[in-house]
């Protein structure tokens, strides 16, 4: 503040200044009086009075009060030295002498004190109302710096996210030329890489069980688990609702009496454009700022992305297994036997919808010559376009000779009236009669999905184990 403006205010400081100027001035002008006009005390015939100088100085710089000690202080001493130099001065002579300029003394004093006293007031309000502008001026700048700044890290902030959609968009395009053992730890990499996340997973769902695939990063204090039933926990609910599931619906969770115990914050479907859900991307670490909805929409369009690269590497892989094994029958491989037979399982377990197995093995199969084979095949193939439905699909078994049936939505007795027609026609075709029995010998065992046999592993088993015990 200036140093005008603090002389100005009441105070010690400034009664001080005021006493120590006075008494200066009077001291040197009474000295001069003295010393070089002691014919003249009090400066009684000089004109203008010398005392104006003290006068208008401190009335001007300090105001009412100074002016009008400075004013009398001033008349003071004119009479009093005016009376001491002239011997005999009466009080007339000295009423009139305090009637001419003494009096001027103290009028012009308190006159030009107040004038000066209100012009520094008006001026001092000035200064405070300067102040107060000047600071809010300040704070109306600090807050438009501050929204400068904003929009430049919002413009940066949008910028930026175009860059990293359009380069994660690209990387995503370039994970469909994988193939499906090196596509897994090259998304957890982007996941790791676009989306923060320092800990990751992929569970593909397989024999009827989310399977671990691939992980990135480790957990605090356990391990991932290898394999989960595809309605548990977080990923359960991102597997079976085909929406991407994060922390905050553990509560929803909790409140329905579930309490799943994981390390996932966001499992997002790996769901791919025809509406499948072949598993589950898991983000399990993230920095705390990383956790947002922003983050959560991210990892669901890339798991799309993920899920459709993972489909283009499936149908590859299965499009050089799932061969048929010969152009008269249509059957297909064990390998896509095992596959199918895990997600017809669990469509069965999640729907409540029936699900039978047949096993056909045709006796001394590898013993009849390649003619042979082919009249037992064709008779197959004849019985089977009679009798199974476009549902229903026929695999070659583990063994020459043996075919499996997949017949969804078909219960045990039923299948087992197909089986047995099935057997009945393949008999009563022409050219299909054995030298010593008179009929091909053709067994058959039937299995279903039930409590008892509720893994395609069972089922499988229970079906080979009614072949056998026939065959005993």
């Amino acid at each position: 503040m200036d140093t005008n403006r603090l002389a100005s205010r009441p105070g010690k400081s400034v009664a001080t200044s005021y006493l120590v100027e006075a008494l200066l001035g009077f001291a040197l002008l009474t000295a001069v009086n003295v010393i070089w006009f002691r014919a003249n005390l009090g400066f009684a015939n000089v004109s203008p009075h010398p005392y104006w100088i003290v006068v208008l100085l401190l009335a001007s710089r300090y105001g009412f009060l100074a002016g009008l000690g400075a004013g009398l202080v001033s008349a003071a001493l004119a009479i009093g030295l005016s009376v001491i130099g002239r011997q005999g001065t009466t009080i007339y002579e000295i009423w009139k002498m305090l009637l001419g300029e003494p009096i001027l003394f103290i009028a012009v004093g308190c006159v030009l004190g107040e004038i000066s006293q209100t012009v520094r007031t008006r001026y001092e309000n000035l200064l405070d109302e300067h102040e107060e502008l000047k600071d809010t001026f300040d704070k109306l700048r600090e807050r438009y710096d501050a929204l400068v700044k904003a929009k430049q890290e919002v413009d940066t902030r949008i910028l930026s996210q175009e860059q990293t959609l359009t380069t994660m968009h690209e990387t995503a395009q370039a994970l469909r030329s994988l193939s499906e053992g090196e596509l897994y730890p090259a998304a957890l990499d982007m996941v790791a890489k676009f989306l923060g996340a320092e800990a990751s997973s992929i569970y593909l769902f397989e024999q009827g069980r989310l399977t671990l695939k691939a992980g990135h990063g480790a957990l605090e204090g356990r391990q991932r688990p290898k394999a989960l039933l595809p309605d548990s926990g977080l990923m359960g609910r991102a597997f079976t609702g085909a929406h991407v599931a994060s922390a905050n619906v553990l509560l929803e969770m909790y409140e329905q009496g579930v309490l799943p115990d994981t390390d996932t914050l966001i499992s997002a479907p790996l769901l791919t454009g025809s509406r499948k859900v072949l598993g589950v991307l898991n983000i399990e670490k993230l920095p705390f700022l990383k956790f947002n909805s922003q983050t959560i929409r991210m990892a669901e369009v890339f798991s799309g992305w993920c899920a459709d690269a993972l489909e283009n590497a499936l149908l590859y892989t299965d499009t050089k297994s799932r061969t048929i094994t010969d152009d008269i029958t249509g059957a297909y491989t064990l390998h896509y036997m095992s596959s199918r037979l895990t997600e017809e399982c669990a469509r069965a377990r999640r729907y409540k919808t029936d699900l039978a197995v047949i096993v056909l093995d045709i006796l001394g199969y590898v013993a009849y010559s390649e003619a042979e084979q082919r009249r037992i095949l064709l008779s197959l193939s004849g019985a089977l376009k009679q009798l199974l439905r476009n549902i229903d699909l026929l695999f070659s078994g583990d063994q020459p000779g043996r075919y499996v049936i997949l017949m969804p939505n078909t219960p045990l007795v039923g299948a087992k009236v197909v089986g047995r027609k099935i057997v009945e026609l393949i008999g009563s075709m022409e050219g299909m009669v054995d030298s010593q029995s008179g009929v091909l010998p053709v067994g058959m065992g039937v299995s279903a999905y039930d409590e008892a046999n509720n893994t395609p592993e069972l089922v499988l088993e229970g079906a080979l184990a009614d072949l056998g015990a026939k065959r005993g």
